[in-house]
């Protein structure tokens, strides 16, 4: 029997509320008997969901696998830490997530220390800092995909929030004249000030809110307008925020696309985000590799627990710079996404049928999935396949790769 030359995973599926029905079933094939929202795959060594891998046919969670793993199987970078940097997954979203900011290293292994101090359990509806880690993140888009991140130019704002001729927000949109009157950055601090006050819920105003969009649009959309509208590239606000009051009705948060950026990708275009940046995905399905960390501090569109004192912390005013990442060539089929951190690194080899094969060399161990097709990767006098859908453990190797389809590869950078 020829050997294989990675190890199987076997992944969790969270099902957050979130997430779609069908996605991973025209994506990978895969059937949802339960008919239940599937949001996120996990591939990778995080506590909270570790893969299982298969080593010669027995099972092993893979954080604790790591820890006993030959040095040959990890690199000598895992070989040290003895814990896997990164956390890969497939992610897709029927509608928007939860605003969210995730804290820098300093931040987190402070806020994790003083929550253990007190006596707060990891799995508590008020705990924010799950463990000491930042959370640097990469989304790359398989379908098209619609991201709304960090706060718009100053003038754009004014001219939105203006646009909706509302009574409630006239003292705000006054205050913000005022700050940019003085500086860009005053007029950011008092933008970040204007936005946690959203974080109260207010269904009269948010009723005035929809009403505003309706008249500016002209019409109130059925529901097919607004299902074709969500096959758009173009992207409205006003549009945004209908949707986005569909899911989360009396919350405030609904105003956001009028002073956030709203970015619709391509499948294989991606965007970088770093700490401090409020932002939300809205739909889509894509690849997203972080910083191993579940570290979230939410601001809006959501039913969980807000800290309004530490979303202040973490939160940078702007204005914000949002990487928006196109895939380099690495050498023939294979691409990869360049990050300015060194947690993570992710290539993409296209590989199709009548092309010679692509090479893929790593030093560390990282882990292999096969987004579309077929692929058959060699090492030597191993041998093995992965179709869509499928994940692996590839050690430290130099492998040949052929067939006809896409295969993603995460590592540490």
């Amino acid at each position: 029997m020829i050997k294989e030359p990675f190890f199987r995973l076997e992944n969790q599926i969270q099902t957050y509320e979130w997430g779609t029905k069908d996605a991973f079933t025209s994506l990978f094939g895969w059937e949802n008997p339960e008919n239940e929202p599937r949001a996120e795959i996990w591939m990778g060594a995080h506590s909270k969901a570790p893969s299982v891998i298969n080593v010669e046919g027995k099972e092993f969670l893979l954080d604790e696998w790591i820890k006993t793993a030959k040095s040959e199987h990890l690199g000598t970078k895992l070989s040290n830490s003895r814990s896997l940097s990164f956390l890969f997954k497939v992610l897709s979203a029927d509608k928007a997530l939860s605003i969210q900011v995730h804290p820098n290293k300093e931040q987190a292994i402070s806020g994790y220390q003083h929550e253990q101090k007190k006596g707060v359990a990891l799995d508590a509806f008020n705990r924010n800092y799950k463990d000491e880690n930042h959370k640097p993140e990469l989304i790359c888009a398989l379908t098209p995909f619609v991201a709304m991140c960090g706060f718009r130019p100053a003038e754009q704002v004014l001219s939105l929030l203006e646009s909706l001729d509302l009574v409630f927000l006239e003292e705000e949109i006054d205050n913000l004249r005022s700050a940019i009157l003085e500086s860009n950055d005053a007029f950011y601090v008092q933008l970040k000030r204007f936005y946690l006050k959203l974080m109260r819920k207010n269904t009269e105003e948010t009723e005035l809110l929809v009403v505003a969009c309706e008249r500016i649009i002209s019409s109130r959309p059925t529901n097919k307008e607004l299902v074709a509208y969500k096959d758009q590239s173009v992207l409205s606000p006003y549009l945004e925020c209908l949707l986005m009051n569909e899911s989360y009705p009396g919350d405030l948060a609904i105003l956001s696309p009028f002073f956030m950026n709203l970015y619709h990708l391509e499948p294989g275009k991606a965007l970088f985000l770093s700490a401090g940046i409020p932002h939300a995905y809205l739909r889509g399905s894509g690849l997203e590799i972080m910083a191993s960390s579940d570290n979230v501090l939410r601001g809006g569109l959501t039913p969980k627990y807000i800290d309004m004192e530490e979303l202040d912390k973490v939160m940078t005013a702007g204005p914000h710079k949002i990487a928006l990442t196109n895939a380099e060539i690495e050498n023939g089929n294979l691409y990869h996404y360049p990050v300015p951190v060194e947690d993570f690194k992710l290539s993409v080899i296209h590989q199709e049928e009548a092309a010679v094969d692509s090479i893929l060399s790593t030093e560390d161990m990282g882990i292999l999935l096969c987004i579309s097709g077929s692929v058959t990767i060699v090492d030597a006098d191993k041998k093995g396949q992965l179709m869509a859908g499928e994940s692996a453990v590839l050690p430290p190797s130099k492998v040949h790769i052929s067939g006809s389809g896409k295969l993603a590869f995460a590592c540490e950078g």
